[in-house]
């Protein structure tokens, strides 16, 4: 009798341990609508969601203004960060207004992430969840993958991120859950695409120094705003704000002082449409 108390005991505490060591990641966890978040449910709840001193942040490096061209590929990034922490957790889902997938998701690194589906209000939604020790970083954690949008503009999709801050004690309690969201918009322009009454649209030189010209041509009268924008689409400074004639207009622009040297976005807005091009400071 001892000896199959012995094994019992010794099974059970296998059971768990192969628990812990296999805990890849749960789908269905990020906090988005019909979702709880694992400081809500039974596996990391031992602190309130969003309680400690991390953070939790969506990047889209080429994404401008978080709006999206139907069809295009965005590398996405999601930060975890907590001083102290040596290992990480993530998930993340890209949702309609309906709550079903808005677009695609894609694994770019398979020692760190992988998909997993969760089925909510009888929608089949994908998931971005962390390997096993695939979130493994000293104070912070970035996790990358690729994000194509629907093929057709389908309205608003929502980025849902929740992140673990986990102590790496191989339980399940004292770790920190973050959430975070993001709204993506389709966007009224691709690059380089004319919107609204313009006809042309050219800037010079490029690249540019403390100053260049904007060349357009504008098919109706029009109120013309030009500004600069980083290349995440952060507005940096408007340049100038005028109501033009129709025909052929020549703008002079004067770039703000102490501007770094890179890659920025020019957006002329007519009649508060958009006409986003890149431009490139010396």
């Amino acid at each position: 009798m001892r000896k199959v108390y012995i094994a019992i005991m010794m099974a059970t505490a296998l059971s768990g341990l192969s628990f812990v060591l296999s805990d890849n990641g749960k789908a269905g966890v990020t906090g988005s609508p019909g979702e709880v978040t694992c400081a809500d449910a039974t596996c990391h709840d031992s602190n309130s969601l969003n309680s400690g001193l991390g953070s939790i942040t969506i990047d889209a490096p080429t994404m401008p203004g978080w709006q999206y061209v139907a069809g295009q590929v965005y590398p996405i990034s999601v930060t975890v960060a907590q001083t102290g922490v040596t290992l990480f957790g993530i998930g993340f889902e890209a949702l309609k207004a309906d709550g079903s997938n808005g677009g695609t998701l894609t694994i770019t690194n398979s020692a760190q992430t992988q998909i997993k589906n969760a089925v909510i209000s009888g929608k089949v939604r994908a998931n971005i969840v962390h390997k096993l020790n695939g979130g493994m970083g000293v104070d912070t954690e970035t996790f990358t993958f690729n994000w194509t949008a629907p093929a057709t503009s389908t309205g608003a999709v929502t980025f849902y991120a929740a992140g673990n801050a986990s102590n790496a004690d191989e339980d399940i309690t004292g770790d920190f859950i973050y959430t975070t969201t993001q709204v993506v918009t389709p966007s009224t322009v691709g690059f380089m695409e004319l919107n609204g009454p313009v006809a042309s649209i050219s800037h010079f030189p490029n690249p540019v120094d403390d100053h260049f010209a904007t060349s357009l041509t504008l098919s109706e009268p029009a109120t013309v705003s030009i500004e600069i924008m980083d290349i995440k689409g952060n507005l940096i400074s408007k340049l100038s704000t005028s109501s033009y004639s129709s025909g052929e207009q020549l703008i002079l622009n004067h770039v703000q002082s102490g501007l770094a040297s890179g890659s920025y976005l020019i957006n002329v807005r007519v009649n508060n449409r958009n006409n986003i091009s890149k431009i490139n400071k010396l």
